[in-house]
């Protein structure tokens, strides 16, 4: 195997991958500035140290079944369905204060500085920076029965078992569903970097967040009918229609520059 790019960032990794080693490697995972490896039972680490290049827990890591990584730090959910965490400590890299409660996990969302892990008995547990959805406690109490968790960079929201929808954190990138009254009979969640898309059960689609990550959709909401399929993008969404036929929002670049996302090339693989 071979990296390339930025040192400083992970781009290089001498003698960090013998040949012996390499038939075993099973994912790969990166932060903002740092990457991990999983193979044969073993985690590699390297990049830059604040962001989980330096993984200090490794002792702990054992049996892993599925690693998550934000943008600084990384989580990693273990056989006996425990989380172990390394990175930025105050990005999410540090879990100390919810390791009681890190029980039973099924599995681990964040895409910015905190994380949300979803237990077994469908309640939620957050961790890292409060002003990226780490901050759950207004919505504690809605938290049962939890079906899905997503996320955005700053935000997450969840989808319960009766249909309905809770989030959190950042407003303007998907935190909050005060206004978005048709968040009802929701089968589905989808996340880009900045807003969600919700599926609903009679084949359309309600989109919320921020503009430049695909959080408005009322230029295509005439059109977001009979939907099979959802795919999300860093910055945009597709919906794919059960006659085969496509409808995308959301922006090639976030910065706002750029015009519609080009899904040809996905769509090539879908169809």
């Amino acid at each position: 195997m071979a990296v390339w790019g930025n040192s400083s960032c992970g781009g290089c990794a001498p003698q960090i991958f013998p040949p012996e080693w390499v038939p075993g490697l099973h994912k790969i995972y990166a932060t903002c500035g740092a990457m991990a490896a999983i193979g044969e039972g073993h985690i590699k680490t390297w990049g830059m140290n604040p962001y989980g290049g330096d993984c200090s827990v490794k002792d702990q890591l054992k049996d892993i079944q599925e690693v998550h990584a934000g943008s600084v730090a990384f989580a990693a959910i273990l056989a006996d369905k425990t989380v172990v965490t390394w990175g930025n400590e105050e990005g999410g890299g540090d879990s100390t204060k919810v390791k009681a409660e890190l029980l039973n996990v099924q599995q681990v969302q964040g895409k910015g500085r905190a994380f949300a892990a979803l237990l077994e008995n469908g309640r939620v547990v957050t961790w890292g920076d409060p002003e990226y959805g780490a901050d759950s406690s207004h919505v504690q109490s809605q938290l049962q029965d939890v079906q899905q968790l997503c996320s955005t960079y700053p935000a997450f929201a969840v989808l319960l078992a009766n249909g309905t929808v809770v989030a959190w954190g950042d407003p303007e990138y998907g935190g909050d569903i005060s206004r978005i009254h048709q968040l009802k009979d929701v089968i589905q969640l989808y996340s880009s970097r900045g807003a969600f898309t919700a599926l609903l059960t009679d084949g359309s689609a309600v989109a919320w967040g921020h503009s430049d990550f695909g959080g408005d959709a009322s230029k295509v909401q005439d059109q977001l009918k009979d939907i099979h399929q959802i795919l999300s993008a860093d910055s945009g969404f597709l919906a794919i229609r059960k006659d085969g036929s496509a409808v995308s929002w959301g922006k090639l670049y976030p910065d706002g520059h750029g015009e519609q996302v080009d899904w040809t090339a996905t769509l090539a693989c879908v169809g």
